[in-house]
């Protein structure tokens, strides 16, 4: 089948939960099909402004096609300027943006799948016969309830409810979630599929004792007990980083890397270094498998933390707030283990790096249980339905 999928924003660097779950999945799916990604997206990619379309191949069967120009990029500026988001008039945009290559993919589509809401009212104008899923990592209505005033929530409702409407499934990253779209959008439980987030299980290094001492000297870590949390920039995830910063000044003899856009803002600290972005090799092959121990401290946000599997997939025994969990099957105690208050995890934090047997333990547990989230199986709940149609 041939696949147009419409997204918000691009999907790599892959450095960020929405953006691994879309770009896995996408990859994993582009084995039997040919996929065509749509990505919308006003501003720097890779550290440079582009100002005109291109596209990025991702592999033979799978290219994403970055939307952008000096038009699409003003809109941003001036939508934030007066106090609203760029995603929320994207819709209004589009036939002033798309293309003859646009037109064409479209036209060419056998399904259409969207990872956002915004867009799918001119989607359907385009191709309003064509089946479509919607691949979502939240629910927006939820997350934005909180962020904005009543008369903009509203339009994340009805942008939304179209989407679930018009969509002939709806895959969701959480049991809490599934419940929460088929309630609030009354829909068929069966058209709303659980989908959880997951890892690419085999790309992510393991270490043992030595390996992980030669690494921390390679990294400038030598001697130190190592602490890694990943986070993109985003509010939730800067809210983690405000809890570590206090985790870290309860656990001195601990040293805490901070990989991501959430560390933006911050200043390192004695024992709290913020790398920023780093390419996704180093992370998968040096800076996780050097770690002594992971945590997510995560006390808000939508959806679920693909961080939880990387950090299970790359061996690590993690420490997680209990809402950090969510979207999982994984058992604390077991699998993992569970602080919710500063001094909870100062005090887990410490009694695990002084127990190597019980490191290895949750080590070996987590990375068991992680198995079965492995994208390329997760994959396989999309490929079943796209059989039916």
């Amino acid at each position: 089948m041939r696949i147009f999928y419409l997204s918000h924003g691009i999907s790599y660097p892959a450095d960020s939960g929405g953006r691994i779950r879309i770009h896995e999945l996408l990859k994993a799916l582009s084995k039997n099909h040919e996929i065509f990604q749509l990505s919308v997206h006003p501003g720097r990619v890779e550290g440079r402004l582009r100002m005109k379309p291109f596209e990025k191949r991702i592999n033979q069967h799978y290219v994403e096609h970055v939307l952008t120009s000096p038009f699409l990029i003003g809109s941003a500026v001036l939508a934030e300027k007066l106090g609203t988001k760029q995603e929320f008039i994207l819709n209004n945009l589009m036939p002033l943006l798309e293309n003859k290559k646009i037109r064409a993919e479209i036209d060419a589509a056998d399904v259409l799948m969207v990872g956002a809401p915004w867009m799918v009212g001119w989607l359907h104008k385009r191709a309003p016969n064509k089946p479509l899923f919607f691949l979502t990592s939240d629910l927006a209505y939820s997350f934005y309830k909180s962020l904005l005033p009543p008369r903009a929530l509203k339009k994340v409702f009805a942008h939304e409810r179209k989407a679930c409407q018009r969509s002939h499934k709806v895959y969701v990253v959480s049991e809490a979630e599934r419940k929460e779209f088929a309630n609030l959008y009354g829909l068929p439980r069966e058209k709303v599929v659980l989908l959880p987030n997951g890892a690419n299980i085999g790309s992510f290094a393991r270490a043992d004792e030595q390996r992980k001492d030669e690494l921390k000297r390679e990294l400038g870590m030598a001697g130190k007990k190592l602490v890694v949390y990943i986070g993109g920039r985003h509010i939730p995830a800067q809210t983690a980083v405000k809890m570590l910063l206090a985790i870290a000044a309860q656990t001195p003899n601990a040293y805490f890397a901070v990989i991501g856009g959430a560390g933006d803002g911050f200043t390192n600290t004695h024992n709290v270094t913020f790398l920023g972005h780093i390419p996704d090799v180093d992370k998968r092959e040096k800076w996780l498998p050097a770690a002594d121990i992971a945590i997510n401290p995560t006390t808000i946000g939508p959806g679920s933390n693909v961080k939880l599997f990387e950090y299970l997939a790359a061996g690590l025994p993690v420490v997680s707030t209990t809402y950090g969990l969510r979207g999982s099957t994984f058992q604390p105690g077991k699998d993992v283990l569970t602080a919710d208050s500063v001094n909870e995890f100062a005090k887990t934090i410490t009694a695990l790096l002084s127990d190597k047997a019980l490191r290895a333990k949750l080590a070996k547990a987590g990375h068991d249980s992680v198995k079965q989230y492995d994208w390329a199986a997760l994959a396989q709940i999309i490929e079943r339905d796209l059989a039916k149609l």
